[in-house]
């Protein structure tokens, strides 16, 4: 007799709120602890108390988060009476029984007021041995969960930036009863070598074991129907299905009509067992009790991200007759090689590129992830359609569905441990009591990481935390202990770990990182307080460069960052921290490969009509209360166009980041921070979806995959910016790694003139024959059409196949690319006999004489203002200015680029968008955008500012000074000194202004008092 109880349903419930669980992981505290006597209220669960609106509303407006409406730190007491009348006493007390509780917090276990036990775990389902503890047919089941004195904080497990720190129990909460021996878990592992599974079955009762038992193990080979593959990202299909309910654990009948199936698709095994071990092990971290040898046919199907075959097992065991002695064990796994080669990871020998994001389990409708695998298929699947074949974890494992649903998906996961901190080693400063308990519990969390999901093909890398710092030694201590018994992971001791002297240790399998010192970096941008700052926030535009000299470069040298007593101050969390600088004993080479960590974080202003979308746990307070102040700052009507014009510039410098990653041939993948809005930590409003993994509308899929693919084509170039009558010379570089390798490739090249529909060059040629990995297509010279006017190009690439059909088909197009580029003619020096004033004081005096005046403003003579930078904010503006402030540090400039009046006549002369392109960058950055705040007129040039000052901030601008009636039309950058660096943009756009003040037309200029004008360059340059 062996039956699996399910416990879902309604509870009775006792809430009892505390900001301290001190105590509460104690053994002890289970038997110190008073019952309640009375329960005020009720729960369904699986859920969460938020999910169930218990307790007292929340009316915090958070700023730097989500809020959740129903916050509730403290104790959650729930109590069940359990039917088990079907069972006689006898058959109660002679059968084993366990409950199992999915996933949940800390927890303590009674059975009609007798105490059970604890459990800690925070990423594995917590099992309680209740054999002989229950001695009525109608037990009464208590368990107490604790939001509150975590043996270790627990990154983003029980954070409020992401998922909420929930209480209650999700996912399965079942009792097994069983007379037999059954199997509990089972576990498969590829092994090329053997060509055979290692499979691991771990046993339950094994205190029944009986004679002539044998374990029979069958294949169902399984994949994702196509028609559910080919889904849009915008599907609601899964939603419906699947999320509907997604506290509850993952139904195998339904996940079903997702499938392809095809029963045993391998021959069944049939192994006869020894008698096992009579210990018990109910929910502990334990060896296997059988292993298993099953040798593999050549005709087996291999997994990997683009053709995601999956094996489901049964394991089931079985008497001398044949009869089945307990409940079936199922268990995914997939036939792959996953292993770092040199600098590249290779998937069944083949190079693959990780194309990471950041994943911190956001899912605000809930305040929790989704425990069925059909809320993480949708996940998934929508960042899969937008190129991403790897998910990292930041400190936190997510439960089995995600596995399952990578699995299906072709997605190549990393988990983490849930730490951030300081690793001490045994005997070293810091190694307290506290620290020594604490590593303790994340060492075991680690083991049941992989205990409960590392049999799954998706399951490929771990890392032991995130940023940590202390003892390399003893993470590689901890590191070596987990490949001891799962060799076929790779793992790292942290992402980012040592940020400012990386390390690399023996256990590590792959380096993930920013730099290998202080200015080898590694990514494109960076916070102020962790300067210098990245290519992309510094650098002119351009294709051209990569990180291959700083990752392997070609000279040595060492880095000297610490203070005087061998500490140093870094970015932690939202905070800072000191930390022991370990000495450097020089310069790191990787010899793994290296995965460039969190790049990105290009923020974007918020989008306010989001707001409504957040119909769940989690409440956007956050995004009402930065509408409330731009509509004080009197902009209310401005929060469209800036929300528009910032996230074209972050996606252009998402593109910049991504494809330098994949033209720089010793990086092995990036993990982008991110593809979806990081709703904590400051609320960072950074990539092309909101927190509800909702398109934010300002680039489409197939636009972002054209440098996030597994083909990604690219024309590399010193810059966007041309002079007419030159040539144009650059070269094309190939990306290239799906399975299927084109023969008869064609490469198509075009540079466009959009704007008059004209061909200017055009190129088609066979390829050299394309391999998996980088390669260069060849170089090109274009010679760029002289004029006297402006101009803007579009260049396209495509690479194609010829169609074996019909010799005259259309090539097939695997996948383009394009850059926007812009002419201009050569310096040339205006006709009009305009004033131009470099100063304040200059253009005051010249206005009492002057009609028209362009005063163009060097940056120490416009001290009410913010200093020009081009590239959008780092992250978030409020968290990093609050880092800088405290390691007293340069505060971040906090801009998001420009809004741009482009069909004002100022600009007639002068070709570009509504937002920040390439020909801005250098007039950007030698410029400070004046604070217009108080003044009743819109900027033809504006900067956008962060939501928390909101100033109205103006590069170019004009008034008409009341009393004379002179037109003075102010640009907060010199021009002149621009253009004499060598930047022909600045020097077009000088004339274009001046031709403007020559038409005569100053209607739409705003009428101002002097005193006001004189008003606004008053105070002192920062």
């Amino acid at each position: 007799m062996m039956k699996k109880i399910d416990l879902s349903g309604i509870w009775s419930l006792h809430m009892e709120a505390r900001e301290d669980g001190k105590g509460v992981c104690e053994e002890s505290f289970g038997s110190r602890y008073q019952l309640p006597e009375e329960f005020e209220d009720t729960i369904e669960l699986p859920g969460t108390t938020s999910y169930r609106k218990k307790g007292q509303p929340n009316s915090a407006r958070e700023t730097g988060y989500l809020t959740d409406a129903y916050l509730f730190l403290g104790f959650c007491v729930v109590q069940k009476e359990i039917d088990l009348t079907a069972y006689s006493l006898e058959e109660l007390q002679t059968s084993f029984l366990s409950l199992k509780l999915e996933r949940t917090r800390l927890t303590h276990v009674w059975v009609d007021g007798e105490y059970i036990g604890t459990g800690n775990s925070l990423l594995s389902a917590q099992e309680f041995n209740l054999t002989g503890k229950i001695k009525k047919t109608k037990p009464v089941l208590t368990i107490l969960v604790s939001n509150v004195g975590y043996p270790a904080p627990g990154g983003h497990l029980t954070s409020p930036d992401t998922q909420t720190n929930w209480n209650g129990i999700l996912g399965e909460i079942s009792l097994i009863i069983s007379q037999t021996a059954f199997v509990r878990q089972i576990q498969a592992f590829y092994r090329e070598d053997k060509n055979a599974l290692e499979v691991r079955a771990f046993l339950g009762n094994k205190a029944k074991w009986q004679e002539d038992t044998s374990l029979q193990v069958s294949f169902d080979r399984c994949s994702l129907k196509k028609e559910f593959l080919e889904r849009e990202s915008d599907c609601t299909l899964w939603e419906e299905e699947g999320l509907g309910h997604p506290e509850k654990t993952t139904d195998l009948d339904s996940l079903m009509a997702y499938l392809e199936v095809e029963k045993n698709a391998l021959p069944m095994v049939i192994n006869p067992l020894k008698p096992a071990d009579c210990a018990e092990n109910c929910g502990q971290v334990c060896d296997p009790d059988e292993v298993l040898w099953i040798p593999l046919p050549r005709e087996v199907s291999l997994w990997d991200d683009q053709e995601p075959v999956v094996y489901r097992l049964t394991a089931q065991l079985v008497g001398k007759d044949k009869e089945q002695l307990g409940l079936p064990a199922t268990a995914w796994c997939g036939i792959r090689s996953f292993c770092s080669v040199d600098d590249h990871f290779e998937i069944n020998h083949a190079p693959v590129f990780l194309r990471g994001r950041h994943q911190g389990m956001i899912f605000p409708l809930s305040g929790f992830a989704p425990m069925n695998a059909q809320g993480w298929l949708r996940d998934m699947k929508i960042a899969k359609d937008w190129g991403i074949n790897h998910q990292r974890f930041h400190t936190c494992c997510p439960p089995e569905a995600a596995f399952l649903a990578a699995d299906l998906l072709g997605v190549y996961l990393q988990p983490e441990i849930p730490f951030w901190g300081n690793w001490y080693g045994k005997g070293e400063e810091g190694y307290t009591p506290e620290a020594e308990a604490a590593q303790e519990f994340l060492t075991m969390e680690g083991f049941r990481t992989l205990a409960s999901y590392a049999g799954h093909p998706s399951y490929v890398m771990m890392t032991m935390g995130n940023e940590p710092w202390g003892s390399g030694q003893a993470l590689n201590e901890l590191e070596l202990g987990y490949k001891a018994k799962y060799p076929d992971i790779l793992y790292s001791l942290g992402s980012n770990g040592f940020q400012f002297v990386p390390t690399i240790v023996e256990g590590d399998g792959f380096f993930s990182g920013v730099r290998f010192s202080k200015d080898r970096l590694i990514r494109g941008s960076y916070a102020q307080c962790d300067a210098p700052l990245g290519h992309i926030q510094k650098m002119q535009p351009n294709t051209s460069f990569t990180y291959d000299e700083n990752i392997r470069p070609s000279y040595a040298k060492q880095a000297a960052l610490a203070s005087e007593d061998g500490f140093i101050e870094i970015q932690y969390g939202t905070g800072v921290k000191k930390v022991k600088l370990t000495e450097a004993a020089g310069e790191l080479v990787p010899k793994i490969p290296v995965v460039s960590h969190e790049v990105g974080q290009y923020c974007v202003y918020p989008d306010y009509r989001e707001i409504d979308h957040y119909t769940g746990v989690c409440k956007p307070r956050n995004l009402e209360v930065f509408r409330e102040r731009l509509e004080a700052a009197k902009l209310g009507d401005m929060g469209e166009r800036f929300f528009q014009a910032s996230g074209k510039l972050a996606m252009d410098c998402y593109k910049a980041e991504l494809e330098t990653a994949m033209r720089s041939r010793y990086l092995a993948g990036y993990q982008i921070l991110d593809l979806q809005d990081f709703s904590g930590q400051g609320t960072a409003l950074v990539g092309p979806l909101n927190a509800l993994m909702e398109s934010k509308g300002i680039l489409e899929p197939c636009r972002w995959r054209s440098f996030c693919d597994d083909i990604v084509l690219q024309a590399c170039f010193d810059s966007f910016v041309l002079t007419e009558g030159e040539t144009f010379l650059f070269s094309v570089d190939l990306a290239y790694y799906r399975k299927e390798l084109p023969e008869n490739s064609i490469l198509f090249i075009q540079l466009i003139d959009p704007d008059k529909k004209e061909m200017i060059w055009e190129y088609n040629g066979e390829t050299d024959a394309i391999y998996r990995g980088r390669q260069s297509l060849g170089e090109f010279r274009i010679a760029i059409p002289e004029g006297k006017a402006p101009a803007k190009y579009r260049l396209t690439l495509a690479l194609g196949v010829e169609r074996e059909e019909k010799e005259d088909s259309m090539p097939e197009i695997l996948q383009g690319n394009e850059y926007t580029l812009w002419a201009y003619p050569k310096p040339s020096e205006s006709k009009q006999t305009i004033c131009v004033c470099k100063s304040m004081d200059e253009a005051r005096k010249a206005s009492e004489t002057e009609k028209k005046i362009l005063l163009m403003l060097a940056p120490n003579e416009n001290p009410n203002s913010v200093e020009g930078a081009y590239c959008t904010d780092f992250w978030c503006y409020p968290m990093f200015r609050g880092i800088s402030e405290w390691m007293k540090k340069p505060v971040p400039v906090g801009t998001l680029g420009l809004l741009i009046q482009k069909d004002h006549r100022a600009l007639s002369d002068f070709l570009c968008e509504e937002w920040s392109t390439p020909q801005w960058f250098h007039i950007v950055e030698q410029s400070r955008s004046t604070i217009l705040d108080e003044l009743p007129f819109e900027p033809i040039v504006w900067t956008i500012d962060n939501f928390e000052r909101n100033h109205k901030l103006g590069l170019v601008y004009e008034v008409v000074l009341e009393k004379t009636g002179c037109h003075v039309l102010v640009c907060g950058a010199d021009l002149d000194a621009v253009a004499k660096q060598g930047h022909i943009e600045a020097a077009q756009l000088k004339k274009s202004l001046l031709e403007y003040l020559a038409e005569g037309d100053k209607t739409a200029a705003t009428t101002i008092c002097e005193e006001a004008f004189q008003k606004l360059f008053e105070g002192t340059t920062s």
